[in-house]
């Protein structure tokens, strides 16, 4: 997913260059940043990151409410925590973020911007995270009908 962002972004893949992989130093740490966001049952689901309530669930994400725990794999595994980190690491969509999210700073660490995202679920919005992915593709939808 994160190659989608930079294709989409940049038009190019950081991960292969000349025919071969490349390291990514900023993409370390992911992994951990994934396990701070730990969401009440049949809310989100752990694996992508998006919401399972009926109303609001992908059609192309299975429905996991049936108590089928490890039979159904998700098709969007990684899809909402890969676009964080991608954003927090992305100087040019870290600056725009911080101007539309007045809670974030430019000297956060993983931590706080952790906290931050797990944060902020209500009935009006979906926790902080989320939104800011939804924000992101929504800028991206903008910048395309603008050109």
């Amino acid at each position: 997913m994160l190659k989608f962002a930079f294709l989409g972004v940049y038009g190019y893949t950081p991960y292969h260059h000349d025919g071969k992989r490349i390291f990514v130093p900023h993409m370390m740490g992911w992994q951990d940043f994934k396990k701070r966001l730990n969401f009440s049952k049949f809310t989100y689901c752990y694996r992508c990151g998006l919401p399972q309530d009926k109303l609001y669930c992908p059609s192309a994400h299975p429905d996991l409410s049936l108590g089928d725990k490890g039979k159904k794999k998700c098709p969007l595994e990684d899809f909402s925590v890969l676009f964080m980190w991608f954003i927090w690491h992305d100087e040019n969509w870290w600056t725009r973020a911080v101007a539309a999210f007045p809670q974030l700073h430019f000297s956060m660490n993983a931590q706080a911007f952790g906290d931050w995202e797990k944060a902020g679920d209500s009935l009006h919005s979906f926790y902080n995270g989320l939104e800011m992915v939804l924000w992101f593709f929504s800028e991206r939808d903008l910048e395309k009908r603008q050109t």
